[in-house]
């Protein structure tokens, strides 16, 4: 049941949190670069990504240029 659920909750954020023109951060935002996703559904792996997290929330997941402008829009790699 445990393995359902983490299965479901991944799905959901890998699929839910590619808008990233409509996200707001706060000042304490955390983005994490060079990260492999594991779809524990069908096995698939995103190489290679961002995670963005805010509030001990992940509020986007994606390429890196795309959610460092959203951490810090003055500066962009």
């Amino acid at each position: 049941m445990n393995r359902i659920l983490l299965s479901a909750l991944v799905t959901l954020i890998v699929t839910s949190c590619n808008n990233s023109e409509k996200i707001k951060v706060s000042d304490q935002a955390i983005l994490i670069h060079n990260a492999n996703i594991i779809n524990v559904t069908d096995g698939s792996i995103l190489e290679n990504k961002a995670i963005l997290m805010d509030s001990g929330t992940i509020q986007s997941i994606g390429d890196y240029a795309t959610l460092k402008s959203l951490v810090d829009p003055k500066k962009s790699d």
